[in-house]
């Protein structure tokens, strides 16, 4: 399905179609002149240095940026050190084969569509209770992180103790499970509020 959105795909960004249409006028009509507005000739190096430093003041600049990035590098950090762990720890610890100890994944798996559906639904219900009332603004929809972002920690913790003191396989699993249901939480409410 993807790869037949991609050929049939038309571009509608404005400048974009305007430069083609430009450059398609050139060639007709043989004016090198021809140019859209959007076209600004050679590129400037002062606004292509300003273009990237426009985002390092913002993220320096702005606590708030600065301190939701600091927030997702971490539960991103988090996630990659739960995703390389996994699979040594249940080979090494458990003695699972190299087939079934990707199936340790379903806890996390299962926890990311759980958390994903709870996160999705209570951030609807609180987002349409606030439009009702006339004070939606797009903060309203973090509400539910305040109470997921909880689980990452746990989970983070259940699943390292209960793998360091070797208690059954199924608890840390259990463990990857909850701290997905948190990192979905996270996830979902910065990208709606976004």
């Amino acid at each position: 399905m993807m790869i037949l959105t991609i050929i049939w795909y038309r571009e509608s960004y404005g400048p974009v179609v305007l430069e083609r249409k430009a450059a398609r006028l050139r060639k007709s009509t043989g004016n090198p002149d021809l140019r859209s507005i959007h076209d600004k000739g050679k590129l400037d190096p002062k606004l292509f240095l300003s273009a990237l430093a426009r985002p390092l003041k913002l993220l320096f600049g702005s606590p708030i940026v600065f301190l939701v990035a600091l927030f997702a590098a971490t539960t991103y950090g988090y996630l990659y050190l739960m995703f390389t762990t996994i699979t040594s720890i249940f080979e090494e610890k458990y003695g699972f084969s190299h087939g079934i100890a990707g199936l340790a994944y379903l806890g996390f798996g299962i926890g990311s569509m759980l958390g994903l559906v709870v996160t999705g639904a209570v951030a609807n219900r609180i987002a349409t209770n606030h439009i009702q009332r006339g004070c939606f603004t797009p903060e309203s929809r973090l509400l539910p992180m305040m109470v997921g972002c909880w689980f990452m920690p746990v989970g983070l913790f259940w699943y390292g103790w209960s793998a360091q003191a070797g208690t059954h396989w199924i608890v840390p699993i259990l463990g990857t499970g909850v701290f997905a249901v948190g990192l979905m939480t996270v996830y979902v409410c910065q990208h709606l509020s976004g």
